[in-house]
């Protein structure tokens, strides 16, 4: 939801993981880092619900899963008077 998308940059920072670690997947403790944290409040302090935030972490696990090399671009059909062509889909 991109009206979390600042909350989680902030809980990124804050549980001392940078950016890159994101990009790369490196996220693979995220759960130990919050199991000892105060969902309230630090949902509280970044401005989102709990629900929101056990979203955002549980989400880590999906980034983690997803094999980028893999994953198939989806391919649509360009077609002009005369010319037809694939093209990856926007």
């Amino acid at each position: 939801h991109p009206e979390s998308y600042v909350a989680a940059e902030k809980l990124i920072e804050f549980l001392g993981y940078t950016m890159k670690d994101v990009e790369e997947g490196n996220l693979s403790d995220i759960k130990n880092r919050m199991k000892d944290k105060d969902l309230t409040s630090l949902a509280e302090e970044l401005g989102i619900g709990v629900p929101t935030l056990r979203d955002i972490v549980d989400a880590s696990d999906v980034l983690r899963s997803v094999d980028t090399e893999r994953v198939a671009v989806p391919v649509a059909r360009v077609s002009v008077p005369g010319i037809t062509r694939e093209a990856p889909a926007p």
